[in-house]
């Protein structure tokens, strides 16, 4: 009878420690899986930053060269408020539309990476030239464009998983990477 209690005994040790070790196995391969999705979302949001930054599009329309007949002197514009107004931002649905830096704003880009459907949206908002984390709802000589990367297939509680990207870019043309946040 004891042989019997010691062999149900050490059965129940075995299923309890293999059960332990698959939640383990398991939990690692979630961490992992959540990893590489991260990474994926955070390329996809470096590629369209690079993107809009090779494009090489004037900061503003009033800043646009091709707008000026005759000899141009710089800078074409000496205050912020003769810039677009934020209100006016957006208008292209496609990066070959887009003839200014603010006119990306709102727009959707679908990408599918490894099979996985990512939809990254696109926002510019006027930022502090000193303190890029700072949004200004007037206008100054720095817009943050910022891609807000997320994918219908991945859901953590209720909300898509959803990793966001920045660059700010100043009318110098100078650019300055800000910290992505997840």
């Amino acid at each position: 009878m004891s042989q019997l209690i010691y062999s149900i005994l050490g059965l129940a040790i075995a299923v309890l420690f293999a059960t332990s070790l698959n939640t383990t196995i398991f939990v690692n391969m979630q961490r992992t899986y959540s990893n590489e999705t991260l990474s994926q979302m955070l390329g996809i949001g470096e590629d369209i930053l690079e993107d809009v930054g090779r494009r090489g599009l004037p900061f503003d329309e009033e800043v646009d060269e091709d707008r000026y007949q005759g000899p141009i002197q710089y800078p074409l514009v000496h205050v912020a408020w003769q810039l677009t107004p934020a209100a006016s931002f957006g208008g292209c649905v496609t990066f070959t539309a887009c003839l200014d830096l603010d006119d990306f704003d709102g727009m959707v880009e679908i990408r599918t990476v490894e099979g996985l459907v990512y939809e990254a949206t696109i926002s510019v908002v006027y930022v502090d030239e000193s303190d890029p984390t700072i949004e200004r709802s007037t206008q100054t000589f720095a817009k943050k464009v910022t891609v807000q990367i997320s994918s219908p297939a991945i859901v953590v509680g209720n909300e898509p998983l959803s990793v966001s990207y920045s660059r700010v870019f100043t009318y110098e043309g100078s650019t300055v990477d800000t910290p992505s946040s997840i």
